[in-house]
């Protein structure tokens, strides 16, 4: 089994809607349980449901094309003119 690697665009890693909602998770999981119980009565979810819809997020934006990164500008390779 290879070593994993991070992708080449690791840096760019906030702007991907998986990372996103995977820190929705995270920082849910970090509320108190009275603040997550008041928060989902507030909407009219049950607490069990949470990890589901996390979960299904996570999948469908996983999915979804992410916008392409740019291509670098082209470097030019031919050696100066001396003078």
């Amino acid at each position: 089994m290879r070593k994993p690697r991070l992708i080449t665009d690791w840096k760019r890693s906030v702007n991907f809607w998986s990372v996103r909602v995977a820190a929705i998770g995270v920082a849910w999981g970090a509320l108190p349980i009275d603040t997550q119980t008041a928060m989902l009565a507030a909407v009219g979810i049950e607490p069990t449901r949470v990890p589901a819809i996390l979960g299904l997020a996570f999948i469908v934006f996983r999915l979804v094309a992410q916008p392409e990164k740019p291509t670098p500008p082209a470097i030019d390779r031919q050696p100066w003119a001396g003078s």
